[in-house]
């Protein structure tokens, strides 16, 4: 079912997240880094695998046995007629317990094996970036957006830009080869990563589209949103690492609509991504206020090393002067909208 966003004119798109909702660190952690780069990682998420099974909670919500398998990370209790209710009010295993978003690809095989990631002890990296010079105009992401990302349908006579969805090979120090729009043959000891780009630009009316891409598109760093879709919203990838050497002299393949179970051929092809966002409305606020607006790189977020404002610690090399000083507000609540609350979520 596709859910509607009423806003007023007079809204902007923070003003309807905020009607919604009302550590330690270890001596290893990075102090919070001030940086003008729009394309340097604002925060990250790190979050494990939940499950795998044959639906899809945006594209066939309520039906099982409807799609083809897909791996979910995140929130626990997702299932085939999950919607970000259902979401809010359940857990989940990403590093940060206020981020229920249920995050979700395709299942990878290897000779038609299944292989999950786990490169680094890492299964899912979710990296938010500001995308953009104009900090101020980024904004939450609203609760309950619904997001696919890549092609399921590309293939050999209509490829997607590596820059959205694509493969590279990688060490312990960096990419060995360039991200590219099919898996290289990744050199003994190298691992896979899989990753997706997401749109970020909002139409600022709907969570969802009836092919669930039209309320969303993308826009570089230099351009502004189009007119259609004026709300920017942070810079999302989604990325998988593999074992090392899990796809040595092996064929990569995935779940497709073509085969549920990775016999596609041309699956390669064809990588995407989804995300059902249920982000604690006030946690998602503060964290677009003191990482992105405030060009502060907080990487990795976890319960036990929130950025400032968020539970008033800073890393222990963190100085109290410069551009990284706050003011700091008390400890963000947990407050998952209710399903049928408030203007922001009508079905």
């Amino acid at each position: 079912m596709r859910r509607i966003v009423l806003l007023i004119a007079a809204f902007t798109a923070s003003a309807l997240l905020a009607s919604c909702g009302a550590g330690v660190t270890s001596q290893a952690q990075a102090a919070w880094d001030f940086t003008t780069d729009p394309n340097k990682i604002n925060w990250v998420q790190n979050c494990d695998f939940v499950k795998r099974g044959y639906f899809d909670p945006i594209v066939n919500p309520g039906v099982s046995n409807s799609a083809h398998n897909h791996t979910f990370y995140g929130n626990l209790s997702v299932q085939p007629g999950s919607d970000e209710y259902d979401l809010g009010q359940a857990t989940t295993n990403c590093e940060l317990s206020r981020n229920r978003t249920s995050y979700w690809f395709p299942t990878f095989y290897a000779d038609g094996t299944v292989v999950l990631p786990s490169q680094d002890g890492m299964q899912l990296r979710v990296y938010y970036r500001a995308g953009t010079d104009e900090l101020e105009d980024v904004q939450p992401i609203p609760f309950g957006l619904r997001i696919i990302a890549g092609d399921a349908n590309a293939g050999p006579t209509n490829p997607q830009s590596a820059g959205i969805a694509g493969y590279q090979c990688r060490d312990a120090g960096g990419n060995t080869v360039a991200k590219q729009a099919t898996p290289p043959n990744c050199p003994a000891g190298d691992y896979l990563e899989a990753s997706v780009t997401f749109p970020n630009c909002w139409d600022g009316v709907n969570l969802d589209s009836t092919n669930h891409k039209s309320h969303m598109t993308y826009a570089d760093n230099d351009e502004a949103c189009p007119s259609s879709h004026p709300v920017r919203l942070p810079r999302l990838v989604e990325a998988l690492r593999f074992p090392t050497d899990a796809f040595l002299n092996k064929d990569l393949t995935l779940a497709s609509n073509v085969s549920w179970n990775g016999n596609d051929p041309n699956s390669e092809y064809k990588l995407h991504a989804d995300a059902l966002f249920a982000w604690d409305p006030a946690t998602m606020d503060e964290l677009i206020e003191h990482c992105i607006q405030a060009s502060i790189a907080c990487e990795g977020v976890r319960d036990d090393r929130l950025p400032p404002s968020m539970n008033g610690q800073l890393p222990p090399d963190e100085t109290p002067e410069g551009p990284n000083s706050f003011t700091f507000s008390s400890s963000t609540a947990l407050a998952a909208p209710v399903k049928g609350s408030g203007l922001c979520h009508i079905s």
